[in-house]
């Protein structure tokens, strides 16, 4: 199991962007070359699991990380992120939470737009 458990320091955090992601910048102490190993492991599975907490992490802690069951890199399938980024645009071009009648006729128009321009691509 890839697992690095450290002191950070949080130095940014950014403001949601528009799909209400956050952006979080920690530094960490010193690593030697095993801890070094495990980072860039973790950075290249690119999903993971952060416990952030000002008192040290117990044993608690870490018998809750162990028996977590959950697969790490479940994400959204790419069509529930576009329907989630269709609901979200129309939001904001409405100005306020749109009802679901317009959100499913929203959505109808955009996929249909979308649709329409990759058929224009084809012979």
């Amino acid at each position: 199991m890839n697992r690095l458990i450290k002191a950070v320091e949080i130095t940014s955090y950014g403001s949601p962007g528009k799909d209400r992601t956050v952006r979080v910048t920690i530094h960490l102490n010193e690593l030697d070359s095993e801890q070094h190993e495990i980072l860039r492991r973790l950075h290249d599975d690119k999903h993971g699991f952060v416990c952030l907490q000002t008192e040290p992490i117990g044993a608690d802690v870490t018998d809750l990380l162990s028996n977590l069951d959950v697969e790490v890199g479940e994400t959204k399938t790419p069509s529930q992120r576009l329907r989630n980024t269709l609901w979200r645009i129309c939001e904001q071009s409405l100005g306020r939470k749109p009802g679901k009648e317009e959100s499913t006729k929203h959505y109808k128009d955009q996929m249909e737009k979308l649709i329409n321009h990759f058929k224009e691509k084809l012979d």
